[in-house]
């Protein structure tokens, strides 16, 4: 309201209502948009030492980064499947509803100012190289390798009124599912659950809160306070 020098709730409710562009800059202005690179590593380090060789064996692996916001997630996933010889066959989708933040990722751009706190997530992740090899100092932006950006699909999807549009063997969605309630959450999980391989895992934030709900949905978790479960029989249905 001040950036548009309104004084009252009522003018900027109609003009939001009424103005096609201020609407989309509200719903882009509203999400958090809170991620960095291999955030929550312990989690990240479990997917590269189990679950991720564990899916190896299927000829393509696919995997979607949900509420992806700005790409630093689908990045990290991409790293840990270069790491692991795995990169090359595998279709790492990245959604989010809000196209600024999907442009931004797209472009491989990020801040530099985190680099430090890229460095030591990427370590604790067990990352085996340098996290600066797959990025390039361009001004005051990292640029993420051509080769990570060429595996990632970026494309926008809304969690809560569009429906499930492929088979994966892993779905990472995190610290996204805590802004919702709880039939949004149900919802959203029922589509995880359908979206998911047989053999396939999905993987919340240790903020999401979720557990006692996944359970009571029919998902199983795969270890305890990994956040990481297993589709149960009866979550799909």
């Amino acid at each position: 309201m001040g950036q548009f020098h309104m004084g009252g709730f009522a003018d900027f409710q109609r003009a939001v209502l009424s103005d096609v562009a201020l609407f989309e800059r509200l719903c882009a202005e509203l999400p958090v948009g809170v991620t960095s690179f291999f955030r929550h590593p312990e989690q990240l380090k479990l997917l590269r030492e189990e679950i991720l060789p564990y899916l190896s064996s299927f000829p393509l692996i696919k995997l979607w980064s949900a509420g992806c916001s700005s790409g630093e997630e689908a990045y990290s996933l991409a790293i840990v499947l270069d790491e692991l010889g795995l990169l090359d066959r595998s279709h790492l989708f990245a959604t989010d509803f809000n196209p600024y933040l999907l442009a931004q990722g797209s472009s491989a751009l990020f801040p530099a100012q985190a680099l430090d706190a890229n460095r030591a997530n990427y370590l604790g992740s067990g990352g085996k190289r340098l996290f600066d090899a797959y990025l390039s100092r361009n001004g005051r932006f990292l640029q993420a390798d051509d080769h990570l950006r060429q595996r990632i699909l970026f494309y926008r999807h809304s969690l809560t009124d569009e429906g499930i549009f492929n088979e994966f063997q892993l779905v990472v969605c995190r610290n996204v599912l805590i802004y919702f309630d709880t039939e949004l959450q149900r919802q959203v999980l029922r589509r995880f659950a359908q979206s998911l391989h047989a053999e396939g895992f999905l993987v919340l934030g240790p903020q999401d809160g979720l557990n006692r709900l996944a359970l009571d949905m029919g998902f199983e978790l795969y270890r305890s306070g990994s956040h990481i479960y297993r589709v149960g029989r009866s979550a799909a249905s």
